[in-house]
């Protein structure tokens, strides 16, 4: 190697690193303006990174995320309580010490620090039984934070006697009514937004079939976040093109790890694409786990990644910084949706049947903006 090609190469990492951290903030940007402009923020507490709910001029009144309506007072608030429910929410105050020896001891807890100025409750869930409730103690009260469309349509377990926990969730009857005559224009808005992110030339975009107990589900696209996630990207990419060799490919792989409404988890056991295990995406990383079909990277620590995924099936904010976010489903997520629902009153809501559903084929639509080698080089480890 020449002088000047030994200088050349830390200028065009370095030069590629700032055109990243430029990308991660358009990314995290246009992504957040999307999901506002269209009414989506599955939870306005992850997307704006803790912004308080927006709260009127008196005590006991507060918006409620994308479900915002005009003030309520507090003693207008109903408790709803849901057996064999574990509703999901940013947590408000942990169970761990925080005992109620009632469900509607727990929703009255909940009750209390609706008007807050930052820790707003109005979703809880509470352990019944004497055993415990998936390892949490009898009498745990978790008091949590959503908007009313996340609540009840995103949270893990519900409707099945294997689910251990008691949940509720505080509105008004207008609150309910508002949500029921949105829920429509979100599912519009939600695919306008995903048209939009499938039409980006500039980003990979590549499908999987998928088949359930051996009947085809059909094909689902993804589009990769290449720009802020360019290693995870690139491996998944070329796990589904087999460009590297053609055993080194998504293609015959199990989702060998579902749990209900939280992931249908994936991955092959050759190979890293990339050329070994390389490094946590810091763009992706940066991004949050706050919507349904988000791809993450499952790993074993930090920058331990290799060829194993997630997709989410609700809001996971508890993974946010550990994980590297990189794509998204664009098509058919319903066929995911179903391969979901087969943990769905299983133990602990999670099935681990390795050989119900399958990745039957993949492949590639466009590559997108090619990912320069240097990025990939330097994101191995070492």
């Amino acid at each position: 190697m020449n002088k000047t090609t030994s200088l050349f190469i830390p200028v065009v990492i370095f030069a590629t690193m700032l055109v990243v951290m430029y990308q991660v903030n358009k990314h995290t940007q246009l992504h957040a303006r999307m999901l506002e402009e269209h009414d989506l923020q599955a939870d306005e507490h992850f997307v704006t990174g803790g912004r308080r709910a927006q709260m009127s001029g008196r005590r006991g009144a507060i918006r409620m995320g994308v479900d915002a309506q005009p003030p309520v007072n507090v003693d207008e608030l109903k408790c709803h309580i849901e057996e064999h429910a574990e509703y999901h929410g940013p947590v408000v105050e942990w169970g761990d010490g925080h005992y109620k020896d009632s469900a509607e001891e727990c929703c009255a807890a909940c009750r209390a620090t609706f008007s807050a100025p930052v820790k707003a409750c109005n979703a809880w869930a509470w352990c019944p039984r004497p055993e415990g409730c998936d390892g949490r103690k009898h009498k745990e009260c978790w008091l949590k934070q959503g908007a009313l469309a996340t609540v009840l349509e995103e949270s893990v377990g519900r409707g099945s006697p294997a689910v251990a926990w008691v949940s509720g969730v505080l509105y008004t009857n207008a609150q309910m009514d508002t949500y029921k005559a949105n829920k429509q224009t979100r599912i519009n808005n939600e695919a306008a937004r995903l048209a939009t992110l499938r039409a980006n030339e500039s980003l990979p975009l590549v499908w999987m079939d998928v088949s359930l107990k051996g009947t085809p589900l059909g094909r689902v696209e993804i589009v990769l976040f290449s720009d802020v996630s360019p290693l995870a990207s690139e491996n998944f990419r070329r796990l589904c093109t087999g460009e590297v060799h053609p055993t080194i490919t998504l293609k015959g792989a199990f989702f060998y790890r579902i749990i209900d409404r939280f992931i249908d988890q994936s991955g092959v056991n050759c190979a890293v694409a990339l050329g070994g295990s390389f490094r946590d995406d810091m763009g992706g990383l940066t991004l949050k786990h706050d919507r349904k079909g988000l791809l993450s990277m499952a790993n074993r620590g930090p920058d331990t990644n290799g060829n194993h995924f997630s997709i989410l099936m609700s809001p996971a904010p508890h993974l946010n910084t550990h994980y590297t976010v990189f794509g998204e489903v664009v098509s058919n997520l319903e066929a995911l949706i179903k391969i979901n629902e087969l943990a769905r009153g299983k133990p602990n809501n999670e099935w681990t049947n390795t050989q119900d559903a399958q990745i039957t084929d993949v492949g590639q639509i466009r590559q997108g903006v090619p990912v320069p080698k240097e990025v990939i080089l330097d994101g191995l480890r070492d």
